[in-house]
């Protein structure tokens, strides 16, 4: 009654003898019943239009929409257009295919063939380069009946996220009853395309009600289950395939670390991370351990932006200079998937840019930094409030200085991250570490032990800070910096001082 007035059925039983009768009804809780003029047994049934919905007597609107919600029920469905005689001004065309591509055995079907219901999935149009890059067809009769397949496309598409952003098409008995249910598979899943279809689904109950039914949930775990086993495969069998999909998906299913506790061990054994030690290849956490050196304890990482920026931090030295392999992250749902996943077999995954690194003995290992414990005093000094500390350094090899985070604070790039999302956050101060190794930290450390209030100390402090905030992308004063390398270069050539740090 959402487009009719008044519906009639006429009907007429198989019986022998029995009489055709009419029912009808215009929607008021009531109905009437009489005898009806069917001379042959069936149905039919007569919809008489409201004025507001006579756009449905249109044949391509009809045809559209029987394609759309019933194209692929098992029986035949014929459109004819009458005249107002009743007989047919155009004869009976069947509309829909009346078969169902998941429902045929995959050992009959052709990558062509599946290639064909992928374009039919993906809207119609694909172009020929745009193959899935995995397919899954299952077919289940217990606990739950469902067959359905689905695709991981070759590239992402541009509407996972937002309101229009499509997932699964669901049909009952082959009707289609949700055109995007988002409640087949978990979010983090969402980049999967294709269609389910289940007899055990009701036809008449409304969508609020079906999202909650409990076929519904047992279909969206098994659905995972086998999606997840996909990957797993995949990524077992075909690296190059795998590697493929989580450079388009993988912060999907960084999601599901954080979202989806049940399948957390699954979720980890599909995690890839990009690895100094592995020349732009992928590394599973797995990998990564196996190939751990002797005396190596830890997993390490870094966090931020830009992949080529990570590779060359000054963070990173002591761990090159021992040969161990640091993972590269550069997702914003890192920061999170780090806080969940604290170990991985018994290794902690430890943040080289946060707190006092420990180290095995190596070449940036230091007793007691007491070495240069008269230029961190006067540093702190020059530097006042802006920095929390200065310290000699475990983790520099080779660069004078750089910037740390207290271990048991949320970190630089969590910072960047929250106020991207407008989040207010104060200004915490960092710390500040030196390389005692370093020429230029060395001749500081002389100046401040031998040479108390030379102004030199003061410019040469700030250069150090200047160079640990231009090493991570964070220089705060860039038109000091400037002038603070002019007066440097000055002092080299010979130049008489002037201005001020």
């Amino acid at each position: 009654f959402m487009v009719a007035e008044r519906i009639d059925v006429h009907t007429r039983s198989a019986t022998p003898g029995q009489a055709a009768v009419l029912w009808s009804s215009t929607g008021d809780g009531g109905f009437t019943t009489c005898s009806s003029y069917r001379q042959t047994r069936g149905s039919r049934i007569e919809l008489h239009l409201r004025d507001d919905a006579k756009e449905y007597l249109d044949r391509w609107k009809l045809q559209g929409i029987i394609k759309k919600y019933s194209d692929h029920v098992l029986y035949p469905i014929e459109l004819a257009e009458l005249g107002d005689d009743g007989t047919e001004k155009q004869a009976a065309q069947q509309v829909n295919s009346a078969s169902a591509f998941w429902t045929r055995n995959p050992k009959e079907l052709s990558d062509d063939d599946y290639q064909e219901f992928y374009a039919h999935v993906m809207g119609g149009f694909v172009l020929p380069s745009d193959k899935p890059l995995l397919r899954l067809h299952v077919s289940l009769d217990a606990p739950i009946q469902f067959k359905s397949v689905l695709f991981v496309p070759g590239q992402r598409p541009v509407d996972l996220f937002g309101d229009d952003a499509k997932h699964l098409q669901l049909y009952a008995r082959r009707v289609l009853i949700m055109d995007n249910c988002d409640k087949l598979l978990p979010s983090y899943l969402r980049f999967f395309r294709g269609v389910v279809d289940s007899e055990d689904l009701p036809l008449n109950v409304s969508r609020e009600l079906l999202q909650e039914h409990q076929a519904l949930s047992a279909i969206r775990r098994q659905l995972t289950r086998k999606a997840l086993g996909l990957l797993a495969d995949t990524a077992k069998d075909d690296r190059s395939s795998y590697d493929k999909l989580w450079r388009e998906f993988g912060v999907f299913l960084k999601e599901g670390l954080h979202t989806d506790n049940a399948h957390r061990d699954q979720l980890t054994e599909l995690l890839r991370f990009d690895c100094t030690a592995e020349g732009g290849k992928l590394i599973s956490l797995r990998e990564y351990v196996d190939a751990m050196p002797e005396g190596q304890e830890s997993i390490y990482y870094i966090t931020g932006e830009a992949l080529e920026d990570l590779s060359q931090s000054p963070h990173l030295e002591a761990c090159r200079s021992r040969g161990y392999a640091v993972l590269l992250m550069t997702d914003a749902v890192d920061e999170w998937v780090v806080q969940d996943l604290d170990k991985y077999a018994d290794k902690p995954l430890v943040n080289v840019t946060k707190g006092e690194l420990e180290l095995p003995a190596g070449e940036a290992s230091l007793d007691d930094g007491g070495e240069i414990a008269a230029l961190c005093t006067s540093a702190k000094q020059v530097l006042g409030e802006r920095i929390k500390e200065v310290r000699a350094s475990r983790r520099l090899t080779e660069s004078s200085s750089c910037l740390v985070d207290d271990e048991s604070g949320i970190g630089r790039n969590m910072e960047r991250i929250l106020r991207m999302a407008g989040r207010e956050l104060p200004n915490k101060p960092r710390i500040l570490e030196l390389n005692p190794k370093h020429p230029f930290v060395r001749a500081a450390q002389t100046l401040a032990l031998e040479h108390e209030g030379d102004p030199r100390l003061t410019l040469w402090v700030e250069l150090l800070l200047d160079q640990a905030g231009l090493a991570e992308g964070t220089l705060s004063d860039p038109a000091g910096t400037v002038r603070r390398i002019q007066r440097l270069l000055d002092e080299v050539a010979g130049v008489a001082e002037g201005g001020s740090a």
